[in-house]
């Protein structure tokens, strides 16, 4: 475990070391536990000193406490069986200049060590490569306490301690400076309840197959400078399956520190939840080889993706909190990729690009899109009752049609209300389009008559009758009156009465059914020239010509209504107005 020994922090002069001793091993003979400042304690019966060249070793059972301090370290330290190494009774600073390796649990996979920083400062100054190569190991950092690796940290050695666990304690500060992290084997455990885990270069977490790491952080911060999983790409692919679990908890904090999360090979999961106040932030999260995965579940706090999302397979399951991906959102790659919103979650992406077989789900929540890009085969949005679909880039008329096309083709949909609403660019949303389900409603033209003739060559002040018919699924009382439009002209006015009858298939006329309607009444001109607008001259079509016009509304929750009726033209003579 060269991990463990490189504390390296700045020390005073070493006042007890008092002799030079031949350079050999100085083992822990002494009492359990024991310190590590009293010479009878040692093999070699002195101190174990840096200066002496001393290579410690502690070994089954054997639990040394450093107690006083300034002390020095020694040249290589050596933890095998259960030992245990603690810092700590009283306020110290140790430094470990490890000349060769600091090594935890490298005699057998039998072996459990433990390295504790109670208190004080702790560094481990030169090579931590190899840390626990077989063997299970156990570092804890209480609060207030800090152990910092000056040359990067290893756990493990590529194809040994594939069983092994390495299980930190974070409660102060842990630092690996200088060098990588990397964790080759076995299962990497960080438990953060505060303070802060930072590596300042390249963290890479490679290994044989099945190995994974998991950080729970509930409190504090980790930082992590750069994330590789996989080995290196060398030329050759060795797919395996790597997998990478950060889960978030109370005010814990993950931070990419402004870079990337990315696979170096095949077959690399990551695994993401959030709740309480977690952060999850990280530039590039790009894990988009075969096999590969991203899943994340989140119920509140915060996910930030500051670029880009490349996401081969996996799934997303948003129902509270905050997720934003600043650049483009690759869903979906040879594998299938999901994201489902609801909840209160508070959504936006900059560009999504839809894979084949990909799919997006919006349940209750509004989704922010700075604009949707792609769709491939079968690939489909699904917007459930009270979803939202916002596309902000959808600004002119070829959008409109391209929009249009795919809730044509069924690729956006609602597999509740049957129908979607799609707001006209500069209605609504800053000159984007919206997009999400209505309740179906039964619309009246005329009530109790027909068919519902409409004379066009007729102008004047009237008023055109027209009800919401009250049926099972929609509550007229829970329609808002104010937000009524027939092909875009508001209602003038609106009063309940029992006017018509629900369930009718095509041509309403049987007037009350005693179920409460919602009554409305139009300008008959405006609705004219409202027609006039989006079909041309009326005058020109043939008589008893069929016209579906659309009445949209809201109910005071704010949820969409959709209905349609059907005007038959009569079409005689010249147009007259009435004055």
């Amino acid at each position: 475990m060269r991990t463990l020994m490189k504390f390296g922090i700045v020390l005073v002069v070493l006042a007890m070391v008092t002799s030079n001793a031949i350079a050999g091993d100085n083992d822990y003979i002494g009492p359990n536990p024991g310190s590590w400042n009293v010479a009878a304690n040692w093999s070699s019966g002195n101190v174990p000193s840096y200066g002496d060249g001393d290579k410690v070793r502690l070994d089954d059972d054997d639990h040394v406490i450093i107690d006083v301090g300034p002390i020095a370290g020694a040249s290589e330290v050596e933890m095998r069986g259960d030992s245990i190494l603690e810092v700590g009774t009283a306020t110290v600073k140790v430094r470990f200049d490890i000349k060769k390796d600091l090594e935890m649990s490298d005699g057998g996979s039998s072996d459990d060590t433990t390295l504790i920083v109670v208190n004080g400062d702790v560094t481990v100054g030169d090579q931590s490569k190899d840390l626990a190569e077989d063997g299970d190991i156990h570092v804890i950092v209480a609060a207030g306490a800090s152990l910092t690796f000056e040359d990067g940290v290893y756990f493990g050695d590529s194809n040994d301690g594939t069983n092994s666990v390495y299980v930190l304690d974070i409660a102060g500060d842990f630092a690996v400076e200088g060098d990588r992290l990397e964790h080759r084997g076995g299962h990497l455990i960080v438990n953060q309840t505060d303070g802060s885990f930072t590596v300042e270069k390249t963290s890479r977490l490679s290994s044989d197959d099945d190995s994974q790491a998991t950080f729970n952080i509930s409190g504090g911060t980790v930082e992590l400078d750069k994330i590789e999983l996989g080995e290196k790409d060398d030329g050759v692919k060795s797919p395996f399956t790597y997998s990478l679990a950060v889960n978030l908890s109370g005010d814990g904090t993950w931070d990419g520190g402004g870079e990337e999360l990315k696979d170096q090979d095949d077959g690399q999961i990551v695994n993401i939840d959030v709740t309480g106040n977690g952060t999850f932030i990280t530039k590039d999260l790009n894990i988009n080889d075969d096999d590969g995965e991203i899943n994340i579940t989140m119920d509140s706090g915060l996910v930030d993706i500051e670029d880009d999302v490349d996401m081969n397979a996996g799934d997303i399951s948003i129902t509270g909190g905050e997720f934003e991906v600043s650049d483009d959102f690759e869903l979906g790659g040879d594998g299938v990729a999901t994201i489902t919103a609801s909840g209160a979650a508070d959504v936006h992406i900059d560009d999504l690009i839809m894979g084949d077989d990909s799919a997006l789900t919006v349940d209750g929540v509004r989704v922010d899109l700075d604009s949707l890009v792609e769709m491939g085969d079968d690939a489909i949005v699904d917007i459930l009752l009270g979803g939202e679909l916002v596309d902000k880039d959808a600004d002119d008329q070829e959008d409109w049609d391209d929009l249009n096309d795919l809730i044509a083709d069924g690729q956006i949909t609602t597999s509740e209300a049957g129908m979607v609403i799609v707001s006209d660019y500069g209605v609504s949303h800053d000159d984007s389009f919206t997009m999400k389900p209505a309740i179906l409603a039964q619309v009246d033209i005329s009530p109790g008559g027909c068919p519902n003739p409409l004379r066009v060559n007729l102008r004047g002040s009237g008023v055109l009758p027209v009800a919401i018919v009250g049926t099972e699924d929609l509550d007229v009382l829970d329609v808002d009156v104010d937000t009524v439009t027939l092909e875009g002209v508001p209602a003038l006015r609106g009063k309940t009465s029992d006017v018509s009858t629900a369930g009718e298939e095509e041509c309403a006329n049987l007037g009350p059914d005693g179920t409460l309607d919602l009554g409305l009444k139009f300008k008959r001109e405006d609705v004219l020239l409202a027609l006039e607008e989006s079909i041309g001259d009326l005058s020109l079509l043939p008589n008893r010509a069929e016209i579906t016009v659309t009445l949209l509304a809201e109910t005071i929750d704010g949820l969409p209504v959709w209905g349609q009726d059907t005007f038959v033209i009569l079409n005689r003579g010249a147009i007259k107005r009435k004055k």
